[in-house]
């Protein structure tokens, strides 16, 4: 990934109306886990060639996962699929979009595909802890949340929310220190998310016995 953007920044600098570069780069952002470059290179890319808006494979990259109509954003990810077996982008996008419909079994089957494709897909580890978590299989969402941070980097300020939903789980589990200990990261990660000091602190209350 790290030499592919070498050589798609580089092109880019050669050619920067070549709208093909900007998507593929998307596509380098999103496995990486930077999803707002790769929604701002796919819109580039459609500001240079209008006629990429009707590809399904741009439809499913700019589906919004959280639609209350889910069909338009699988029927595109499923042509995409259908067209690019391989294309493990797809398989992710659409087990978003079933993630929010609460489809959980076809959400983890997607997670799952596209991992085998791209054993680094970051997003994809953390969307499979969110689904443990939600089904009760905690221990299994830490695994998965610690195999995000690890492909993050432990102190990459991306890691923030990983560390976050770990702490959620370990909570969950009853180890309130290793809890404590993962609220801790994410807020030095990330000073201003409320949501891991409220953590932090419901549970260091629990460990004085004050909650």
């Amino acid at each position: 990934f790290d030499n592919a953007l070498i050589n798609y920044n580089r092109a880019i600098q050669l050619n920067p109306r070549d709208a093909r570069v900007y998507v593929r780069r998307g596509f380098i952002y999103h496995y990486t886990g930077e999803v707002a470059k790769a929604y701002e290179d796919y819109e580039t890319a459609i500001g240079l060639n209008p006629a990429l808006n009707k590809e399904d494979y741009i439809k499913c990259m700019n589906v919004d996962s959280s639609d209350k109509d889910p069909n338009p954003g699988i029927r595109a990810c499923t042509s995409t699929i259908n067209e690019f077996p391989t294309f493990a982008l797809a398989h992710y996008k659409r087990g978003a979009i079933y993630y929010n419909a609460e489809n959980y079994t076809a959400a983890l089957t997607d997670f799952n595909r596209s991992i085998a494709l791209r054993s680094n897909f970051i997003n994809s580890f953390v969307y499979r802890g969110l689904i443990y978590s939600k089904t009760n299989r905690d221990s299994l969402a830490v695994g998965e949340y610690t195999k995000a941070i690890q492909l993050f980097g432990v102190n990459d300020p991306k890691s923030y929310l990983s560390y976050n939903n770990r702490g959620i789980s370990y909570e969950e589990m009853g180890n309130l220190t290793q809890a404590a200990n993962d609220f801790r990261k994410s807020l030095q990660l990330n000073p201003n998310f409320t949501q891991a000091k409220t953590n932090l602190d419901r549970v260091v209350k629990k460990q004085q016995g004050n909650f």
